[in-house]
């Protein structure tokens, strides 16, 4: 399976899954965003085996939010299901809440989890995870004029 978009364009994940469900990777970044602008968690995934009736990935994205750094509050998570074996690659797309608990968060991680529980098969590839923040919203007022 080739990478998504390309060699060019940087590295994938390639995991192969093993016999227990547990966390594979967690990415912190930090930012502000002003109030009415939305976020976005994109990124691609696939199971790269050619072989049917073995154990597909299940993966969970998890993304939680902090005021500090230190304290991390749960925001949304997002599941893909089970993955089937072929040579495509399927997009996750979901919205994140930053002002979910009336908290207005500098600091986002992402964590991601495989659910299979199985070394045979349970092999995935993950590439271009990003987040997407909108632009902010514009608001105009016209001046009454006499």
């Amino acid at each position: 399976m080739e990478q998504h978009g390309g060699a060019e364009n940087g590295y994938m994940i390639y995991c192969d899954g093993m016999a227990s469900a547990g966390q594979i990777a967690a990415l912190t970044l930090q930012t502000h965003l002003c109030s009415g602008q939305k976020m976005f968690f994109s990124g691609y995934v696939g199971n790269p085996s050619s072989q049917t009736g073995k154990s597909n990935p299940n993966l969970i994205f998890s993304v939680q939010g902090s005021t500090d750094g230190n304290t991390w509050y749960d925001i949304t998570s997002y599941m893909t299901g089970d993955i089937e074996p072929s040579n495509n690659w399927y997009q996750i797309y979901f919205p994140i809440l930053h002002h979910e608990g009336g908290r207005e968060y500098s600091y986002f991680r992402v964590r991601i989890y495989n659910v299979a529980a199985n070394f045979d098969g349970n092999d995935f590839v993950i590439d271009d995870m990003c987040t997407i923040a909108t632009k902010q919203p514009l608001i105009a007022y016209l001046a009454q004029t006499t």
